[in-house]
């Protein structure tokens, strides 16, 4: 599927085929017992009280993000347009790792402070769960 596909099925809510990505994401806290320093999480340096990455299905990703962003800055994902969300992933794409402010519900389930200051998520990559080969469609 392309990038157009999926930011179709993210604006109209398609959650057949968003079940079938997985979004990466790299969660930094800023805060906390511990001092900030240099964190290595796969390929990425950062610096952070802790840092850890996560993968989470498409549904979750959609229904757990409050806003995404774009070179403009932050825009809700209650509003974003189909070439706002194709922009978002494009930037995944690039390993430009954009931004996401997630809702109240994912951050206490993974202890992510509330305030928005003391933490960060980045979206690392955007994977298919599909295996097709060539020529073969989707079912």
């Amino acid at each position: 599927m392309s990038l157009e596909e999926l930011a179709s099925a993210l604006v109209k809510r398609r959650y057949d085929v968003l079940r079938k990505y997985r979004f990466k994401l790299l969660i930094r806290l800023l805060t906390g017992p511990r001092e900030l320093t240099l964190q290595r999480v796969e390929d990425f340096e950062i610096i952070a009280t802790k840092a850890w990455t996560l993968e989470v299905d498409g549904v979750e990703f959609l229904e757990n993000t409050t806003a995404i962003e774009i070179a403009a800055g932050f825009i809700s994902t209650e509003s974003a347009r189909e070439d706002e969300w194709l922009e978002f992933l494009e930037r995944v794409k690039e390993k430009r790792r954009p931004r996401i402010f997630v809702g109240m519900a994912f951050r206490s389930r993974f202890s992510i402070p509330h305030n928005a200051a003391e933490y960060d998520v980045y979206v690392l990559e955007v994977t298919s769960e599909e295996v097709k080969g060539e020529g073969e469609s989707p079912q």
